[in-house]
């Protein structure tokens, strides 16, 4: 399935595969969006904000650190 796929995908033109892919983010977006977080997740996310409470001087803003990308 995946090699027929897969020729398919070949046979398509740049603006059609642009579109496939959209269409495809649309898709995962959609059903990710109803998954929800894991626990692993979740746990993940209460230690960074409990490590951000303690030391919320220790953190940049985001601006800055996309700043800091941009120049690169």
């Amino acid at each position: 399935m995946i090699q027929n796929l897969s020729k398919q995908i070949d046979s398509l033109s740049l603006q059609e595969k642009i579109l496939l892919v959209e269409e495809l983010w649309n898709n995962i977006s959609e059903t990710a969006a109803t998954l929800g977080l894991s626990e692993a997740q979740k746990k993940e996310l209460a230690r960074r904000l409990e490590s951000f409470e303690k030391s919320p001087e220790l953190g940049r803003p985001w601006e800055d650190i996309k700043r800091d990308i941009a120049r690169l």
